[in-house]
């Protein structure tokens, strides 16, 4: 009779971790599903920046001046361009804050997974610098 129970408690014990480790992945798999998604999308016939999260969407930049057009820097290529870089950030989990500031002469959107690294040219690479073409 021992061996039996042994056995048919290894079973329901076996069923019981099957279902705690396949619980445990399905959350990941929703935790990773429920990403922010940054997009660039219309909005009064401007292009804005936006990030859909779990709590709805958040307008961020609305891309109103048209300074840059001459180099090739519409405001929807700058909103496209940004919107792609925030995303990657965030994919990443650089992005935890945002600022804007200097570089040189340049206005800048930097990011940052702390608040203490500001924009700056000790840190271009969390800024997005976009070039003159």
């Amino acid at each position: 009779m021992k061996p039996r129970f042994a056995l048919v408690f290894s079973l329901i014990l076996s069923l019981i971790f099957g279902q705690i480790i396949s619980l445990i992945f399905v959350n990941f798999a929703q935790a990773d599903s429920k990403k922010n998604a940054y997009s660039c999308i219309d909005h009064e016939g401007k292009p804005m920046t936006v990030v859909d999260t779990t709590r709805g969407r958040i307008q961020l930049i609305v891309w109103e001046s048209d300074y840059f057009r001459a180099s090739g820097w519409t405001p929807e290529k700058r909103c496209q361009e940004v919107s792609k870089r925030f995303q990657q950030f965030s994919d990443n989990s650089t992005l935890r804050f945002i600022a804007n500031g200097m570089i040189g002469k340049y206005q800048v959107i930097c990011v940052s997974p702390s608040p203490l690294i500001l924009p700056s040219p000790k840190h271009p690479d969390t800024c997005n610098l976009i070039p003159d073409t």
